[in-house]
């Protein structure tokens, strides 16, 4: 059955009506045409590279596949608060609302996934899983819609008084925590039963977003300086933000800022760039052209990290440089009789003197850093061999005896561990001389280096700048102590130690010389030259010195060379460094994918890493765990949405532009029509 059509008045018709078509309809189809067959195209290939088959389940467990079945939940509140908190550290309990009369326990993910108010929230470290010095010790967050117009009133409201005890205000700073201004309070517990150790309580009182916040940390014994694990739980709380901030903030910031587990992925992007120094000297010296001591060999291991993708790293100068003179001070300070030759007979004091300078350590180290002093050709080496070795992966050295050691000098660079040249320096053992006999010159160096390795495709860490070092950031610490290396684990594989701590104070250094960034974290030999970054990963500076006083109370504090010193070396040297790393660009891009779930993304990535720096010491655990991932179907990597839409848009377009083509058509018929009406009547067409 023929549909018929209405006619046509001719008052539509017009001119273009005389062609069958027109251009505009063709194209639009045409395009519409095109897009749905390049959307078929990637749809096709979308799929077809997600249907083979999954990937086997590896039978070893690795250190990344074990943190995706980890303790790590984060508590949300809707007053616009967060706080991820570790359970296997943590016994964390909570309350919606400052009534209630019994808290709340998180004990699994499934209990903090509830978001409600949660306006006090309490962690305390579990027994077994914290230093002796912190398991009395507890964290509280509240807030309250208290006008904030007297902090240390309202801190003072929260002390728990007894009539055992009071507190007393030690100190009051202002301090900002994530991005927040608060007024901090420091309490001294004083005991009117016993005068037992010193307990102190620091209180934080802020108002945002029109609530006012106050942490509590209770319990220190013995200093007010807040301990590593409370330090990285406030590094990661985020204060006061509304959804509407949250939201403002996922869109802004680099996206490790924005990870669900901060300072595991922040410690992840920057650790494969550290590396383990090994430094080999074996000499005897000469002193005035004679000989001063036996052959000798001093091997000392410190920690460093890239920081380009050609093989730069940077590291102190304590770690890479022995000169004549140190192995003198050395020998001597060491050997009581050769001390007494050298100050007989060079300093030309009598056996009376020399008995009185042992007692007196200031004098001693005085004269002693005057061999520092003499020509160059006056204290030399003799029948020298050296070797500086950097461990990039996790293979260690792990030499036997004293041959094993002498081999090295021989030694042929593998995958993981490879020969290193010292570019340059700014390093001088008179310096802690100086510093022993409390001499004014203080240090005369800055204690840097800067060594170079045969690599063409690194990972590196940025180097920071001036303007992002500033009291009171949080910092990581990154390194090899010697300490971590020890009967209770494997040392056959060797693994980065990552401390988390902040940076109390920028100091001038003794002496003038650059400066120094004081940490509440307390290092350990061998993490020496290891890198001190930022939550943006950058380097700030180069883990150097740990100073602890003759005081018990007194905690150990750590000191970070600021990383000008580095810049300064490569500056005298008129380098640039190389920071175009496809392998530091597709571990960022890895990481950023794996943050998110998207495991079939991430993978490649990973891949990449592992082709181009074999040495690479995390990017197979991240493939091993990707692979899982997928195989259990927890992957959530881009779907092909956006390839239905080109579809669905290319059918629509297609479908305007063959009605618009058909009601041409239409109107080209009833134009025909009217011209052979007219040319039968005589009429000319307009």
């Amino acid at each position: 059955m023929t549909k018929i059509h209405k006619p046509i008045p001719h008052a539509h018709l017009r001119s273009h009506h005389k062609k069958p078509y027109r251009a505009h309809h063709v194209t639009l189809a045409g395009l519409a045409i095109l897009l749905i067959l390049t959307s078929l195209v990637f749809l096709a290939v979308f799929y077809l590279t997600r249907q083979t088959a999954p990937p086997t389940q590896r039978e070893d467990t690795t250190r990344q596949e074990q943190r995706q079945v980890g303790s790590q939940v984060k508590l949300r509140s809707n007053a616009g608060h967060t706080l991820p908190v570790d359970l296997a550290t943590f016994a964390v309990t909570v309350r919606d609302s400052l009534d209630d009369v019994e808290p709340r326990e998180i004990s699994n993910q499934q209990d903090a996934n509830e978001q409600t108010a949660l306006q006090f929230i309490n962690i305390e470290p579990k027994p077994g899983n914290s230093e002796p010095d912190v398991r009395a010790s507890s964290l509280e967050i509240r807030y309250t819609e208290t006008d904030q117009s007297n902090p240390e009133l309202i801190a003072q409201n929260i002390l728990d008084t007894t009539e055992s005890g009071s507190y007393k205000l030690v100190a009051e700073t202002t301090e900002t925590l994530a991005g927040n201004e608060f007024r901090k309070f420091s309490y001294r517990y004083q005991s009117e039963i016993t005068s037992s150790a010193e307990v102190y309580r620091v209180i934080w009182v802020a108002n945002i977003n029109n609530l006012t916040y106050t942490i509590s940390l209770q319990g220190l014994i013995g200093d007010p300086a807040i301990p590593a694990i409370y330090a990285q739980v406030l590094n990661e709380f985020s204060f006061g933000e509304t959804l509407g901030l949250q939201f403002v903030r996922q869109l802004s910031g680099n996206w490790v800022s924005r990870s669900e587990s901060n300072n595991q992925y922040l410690s992840d992007l920057v650790s494969p760039a550290v590396t383990k120094i090994y430094h080999i000297v074996c000499a005897s010296i000469s002193f005035e052209f004679e000989s001063a001591s036996e052959q000798q060999c001093r091997a000392v291991t410190g920690s460093g990290f890239l920081i380009s993708n050609d093989g730069y790293i940077a590291t102190n100068g304590h770690v890479v440089v022995y000169e004549p003179a140190d192995v003198l001070v050395n020998t001597l300070l060491a050997n009581p009789l050769e001390l007494s030759s050298f100050l007989t007979s060079v300093v030309g004091l009598d056996s009376t003197q020399i008995s009185r300078l042992r007692s007196q350590p200031e004098e001693l180290a005085a004269i002693v850093a005057k061999i520092y002093e003499l020509p160059d050709d006056a204290v030399t080496f003799r029948n020298k061999q050296e070797v500086i070795l950097v461990a990039l992966g996790d293979q260690p050295l792990q030499p036997e005896n004293e041959a094993d050691i002498l081999d090295l000098f021989s030694f042929r660079n593998t995958r993981d561990i490879k020969k290193a040249e010292l570019i340059d320096y700014s390093y001088s053992g008179k310096d802690q001389l100086n510093l022993a006999s409390g001499s004014e010159e203080g240090f005369t160096s800055s204690d840097v280096a800067l060594l170079k390795v045969s690599l063409d495709n690194a990972p590196f860490i940025q180097l920071g700048a001036p303007a992002d070092i500033a009291p009171g950031q949080q910092i990581s610490l990154l390194g090899f102590p010697n300490d971590a290396e020890n009967q209770l684990v494997d040392t056959s594989e060797m693994a980065v130690s990552i401390t988390n701590g902040t940076i109390s104070s920028v100091r001038t250094a003794a002496g003038g010389e650059g400066q120094l960034l004081q940490t509440d974290t307390d290092a350990s030999q061998g993490n020496s030259g290891g890198p001190a970054v930022n939550a943006e990963g950058k380097a700030l500076g180069l883990l150097t010195y740990r100073f602890k006083d003759d005081t018990t109370q007194n905690a150990a504090k750590s000191y970070v060379r600021d990383i000008a010193d580095v810049r300064d070396l490569l500056s005298d040297q008129s380098i640039t460094l190389n920071v175009n790393s496809p392998v530091q660009q597709a571990w960022n891009n890895g990481l950023e994918h794996y943050s998110q779930s998207r495991f079939r993304d991430a993978l490649p990535e990973f891949e990449t890493v592992v082709e181009l720096y074999p040495a690479h010491r995390l990017a197979q655990s991240y493939i091993n765990a990707s692979e899982q991932n997928i195989a259990q179907g927890l992957d959530k990597s881009e779907s092909p949405i956006m390839f239905f839409a080109g579809i669905l848009i290319g059918a629509g377009m297609l479908a305007l532009s063959i009605k618009l083509m058909r009601h041409h058509r239409l109107h080209h018929h009833a134009y025909k029509a009217r011209e052979a009406a007219n040319a039968q009547s005589g009429i000319m067409s307009p």
